[in-house]
């Protein structure tokens, strides 16, 4: 099985997996600051959400950030418009920064 990573420096671009692949979103999170990273929408069935966690920074400071690992399965062809957003959880209307990534997904 292949893993796309896709990453701050991918924002906006169009990707292509295979079928069968994993996409995993890697994002810079700081949740000490309130702020999470959030899937707004990702619509049809070529891509299955997986997992979404959060791995804190090796070495443990005050205020280090981590990352938000958000990992997709590539499950049929389609093309999909991933789309998060780094907001509080209380605070809706509080968007800090988006990201978008449109995945295109064929077959084997």
């Amino acid at each position: 099985m292949t893993e796309i990573v896709v990453g701050e420096e991918d924002r906006g671009k169009a990707i292509e997996v295979v079928q069968g692949s994993r996409v995993l979103l890697r994002l810079p999170e700081n949740p000490s600051t309130g702020y999470r990273w959030e899937v707004e929408t990702f619509e049809g069935d070529a891509l299955k959400l997986q997992t979404d966690t959060y791995q804190p920074p090796s070495i443990i400071t005050l205020w280090a950030g981590g990352v938000r690992v958000v990992d997709f399965l590539a499950q049929s062809s389609g093309t999909v418009l991933l789309r998060l957003r780094l907001r509080r959880p209380w605070d809706p209307e509080d968007v800090a920064r988006a990201f978008e990534v449109t995945v295109h997904v064929t077959p084997h």
